[in-house]
């Protein structure tokens, strides 16, 4: 339904582009990871009331903290939030850039500017999540 959905310069683009299978795949691997999408939610595939929270060693804060990287991931460029996941798929720049015919240093470089956004964003939000709590102060 996604692909019949999509609008056709995009249609075009992908598969003028030759990606059309890693499309297709990174689009159903969101589906099914993302707690936000339609499909997640029509198959309850993050119902997180079968977690046990009242658990004592339940981690709160690490629930937190991927709850936080997930929303960064997708305010991210569509290219870089695909090629790190990608390079997490393969496990190396090489793999990676073999799977979609990209320079392995291209990939390299895309990879390291994208952890090091997501590292910044995460920890600009957590240093306004301290000066908050401490000063009571609304950060604009």
């Amino acid at each position: 339904m996604v692909l019949l959905e999509m609008p056709d310069e995009k249609w075009q683009q992908i598969n003028d582009g030759g990606y059309l299978r890693f499309y297709v795949v990174r689009t159903m691997m969101t589906m099914a990871t993302s707690p936000r999408s339609s499909f997640s939610k029509l198959y309850d595939l993050h119902n997180h009331s079968k977690v046990d929270h009242e658990r004592e060693d339940y981690d709160w804060e690490k629930e937190d903290d991927i709850s936080l990287i997930e929303i960064l991931m997708e305010e991210l460029h569509w290219y870089d939030r695909e090629v790190l996941k990608l390079w997490l798929e393969e496990g190396s720049y090489r793999k990676a850039a073999k799977k979609v015919d990209i320079p392995y240093k291209s990939i390299g470089n895309t990879v390291k500017k994208t952890i090091e956004t997501l590292r910044d964003n995460y920890y600009a939000i957590h240093l306004e999540r301290i000066i908050r709590e401490r000063t009571g102060l609304r950060l604009d």
